[in-house]
């Protein structure tokens, strides 16, 4: 789900970090009243007219009855956030369901299941991955991540340290001091520094003052 917003470009390569991780998210793209699916109530036909005048009979697909969906390609910066690249990595999963747990059938959160939740006119931002039903809860003097009835551990912050990056494979996961600016330009993926939650933004132009609350781990790129 993604609200309305401005067409987010394509910065230049040069100026940013070296890519290691490519992510591609499918999204839908609702109408205004959030459904997905072909409406009763819209004639799913429209009345043609030809070159000589003639009107005739619906035979084109309503435009207000069609659903749209796309795919968002995101390069990740895991030499300079390989600890956001790996918190991100694991919400991007194809299989939601824990193999682990023999006959465990509960789904493990994703942004398979996430939406976007809204678009912020003051700072050009974005906003999304927000998973329904994966909170922050207080449980035993401690936050927990809950999801559904699951608590699925400690709810820590996404914070780099100083040190040299791995990549973002799990591994070390120190950072390089070589945070990328807001203000590079649009398309930028990034996420709240003081938020447990795997919730992101996407930049649709340059905005610096998000650089004291913000991290920015990827961009958007060509699909």
């Amino acid at each position: 789900l993604i609200p309305t917003a401005p067409s987010i470009g394509i910065s230049d390569d040069k100026q940013f970090p070296t890519i290691t991780q490519r992510v591609a998210l499918t999204v839908r793209i609702s109408r205004q009243d959030g459904t997905f699916y072909a409406r009763d109530d819209i004639d799913d036909n429209t009345a043609t007219t030809t070159a000589s005048g003639t009107t005739s009979g619906a035979s084109n697909s309503n435009p207000l009855n069609r659903v749209y969906s796309g795919r968002l390609v995101l390069g990740l910066f895991g030499t300079v956030a390989p600890v956001h690249v790996a918190n991100f990595l694991r919400y991007c999963v194809t299989d939601a369901y824990d193999a682990a747990s023999v006959g465990d059938e509960t789904p493990r959160p994703s942004y398979g299941r996430s939406i976007f939740t809204k678009y912020d006119d003051a700072t050009g931002l974005l906003e999304g991955g927000y998973i329904p039903g994966l909170e922050v809860s207080d449980i035993g003097g401690g936050s927990s991540l809950r999801y559904g009835s699951r608590i699925l551990g400690p709810a820590r912050l996404w914070i780099e340290t100083s040190g040299v990056g791995d990549g973002g494979t799990g591994g070390n996961t120190i950072q390089r001091l070589d945070k990328v600016s807001h203000a590079t330009g649009s398309g930028l993926l990034t996420h709240r520094i003081l938020d447990p939650l795997p919730t992101f933004g996407i930049t649709t132009r340059p905005s610096p003052q998000l650089d004291s609350t913000f991290v920015v781990f990827g961009r958007l790129l060509p699909d």
